[in-house]
């Protein structure tokens, strides 16, 4: 796995089990995820065993869509350097 982190630029940290808190921003953003997802369950009525594809398209949601913190960019936009074709 080091190696492929490596390839990839990725910065692979750990910590402690147990100290959520050390990790705020993650635990924001997994909160965020499962907001949506819950959001998204809520409003479709669909039951809880397709929890694994509302997630995903959660996530791809939260990707393609714009944010100020990106001054109006999405993170798809940034990574890909090219926006996203809807069509």
């Amino acid at each position: 796995m080091l190696q492929f982190f490596n390839t990839e630029g990725i910065i692979h940290q750990t910590s402690c089990i147990k100290t959520p808190e050390k990790n705020g921003l993650v635990e924001r953003k997994h909160q965020h995820i499962l907001n949506v997802t819950r959001a998204l369950l809520f409003q479709s009525n669909l039951p809880l065993n397709f929890w694994n594809y509302v997630i995903q398209y959660a996530v791809t949601l939260i990707n393609f869509l714009p944010t100020p913190f990106l001054k109006n960019s999405c993170p798809f936009e940034i990574l890909h350097d090219h926006s996203f074709n809807m069509s």
